[in-house]
């Protein structure tokens, strides 16, 4: 198998994978293949149930439902608009195993999706960074001067 008949049958695949989802209220959102060379191949469908305005679940939403306040953000947040860099952003959930930048939001005007960082969100948002870590302990500022010694 080449790359060519490995994209063949991940269209055809997808194209029945989306007709079977349909028949039962879901939607896909992605199919990919996998295939060696003998001619074997492997595929995943990723996608979810259909809602009632239509638009799919899907894993980031489902885990910025679940996980958003891990953050200090909002989970009601959820399909909101945030304006950065004289953009328009809507949020589309939350990627949990990015640890830089976790948020996933779409732009508006173009539907193109972006990556941001927690605190940037949060400052879009008007939201104050937390004055205690993850772990429960203050966050300690200190100042050092130019020839390295702790400044008062």
């Amino acid at each position: 198998m080449d790359k060519k008949q490995a994209e063949a049958v991940r269209i055809a695949l997808q194209a029945a994978v989306e007709a079977a989802a349909g028949a039962a209220g879901a939607k896909i959102s992605r199919v990919r293949l996998t295939y060696n060379l003998d001619g074997t191949f492997s595929f995943k469908a990723e996608g979810g149930l259909l809602k009632a305005d239509g638009s799919a679940i899907n894993k980031e939403a489902a885990d910025w439902t679940a996980m958003a306040r891990l953050f200090d953000l909002n989970p009601d947040d959820l399909g909101k608009t945030f304006t950065l860099g004289g953009r328009t952003f809507k949020i589309e959930g939350l990627k949990t195993r990015s640890h830089k930048r976790p948020v996933l939001a779409s732009d508006v005007r173009t539907g193109k999706k972006f990556v941001f960082e927690v605190e940037a969100v949060q400052r879009a948002f008007g939201v104050k960074a937390p004055k205690v870590r993850m772990d429960g302990q203050p966050f300690v500022t200190t100042k050092v001067g130019m020839d390295g010694q702790v400044l008062p």
